[in-house]
């Protein structure tokens, strides 16, 4: 464009284009940035919350449901056991997460979280 602009004798205009465009781009950016932060934020405590409830307060109710002894509906059930597997497994939380997101390209870290995973 640079080479354009020289060539017809109105580089100013065409830097000058090329400005107020990076400058739109930049704007659009910055609300997108913003649009999206609400819902990510939503997002976030959404999954705070349920891992909340599956690991502190499904618990509870299962000790309770286990002294009626009466047989549980099927998803009930499976809620019960998906609590149960978090509260046993973390599924990627505790300290076994800065592993898997800081170290799982690297081989030798790869190869020991695997070895880790099926001894337990």
């Amino acid at each position: 464009m640079i080479k354009a602009g020289e060539v017809g004798g109105i580089l100013d205009v065409i830097l000058e284009r090329l400005s107020a465009y990076l400058e739109s781009a930049e704007t659009l950016k910055a609300k997108v940035k913003g649009a999206l932060m609400y819902p990510m934020i939503v997002s976030l405590i959404a999954v705070c919350v349920t891992l909340f409830l599956l690991m502190g307060v499904i618990p509870t109710f299962s000790t309770i449901f286990a002294g009626f002894g009466a047989e549980l509906p099927f998803i009930t059930q499976m809620l019960i056991n998906l609590s149960f597997g978090l509260r046993k497994f973390w599924l990627f939380g505790g300290g076994r997460s800065r592993y898997h997101f800081l170290f799982f390209k690297n081989s030798t870290v790869r190869r020991r979280w695997e070895k880790e995973i099926l001894t337990e």
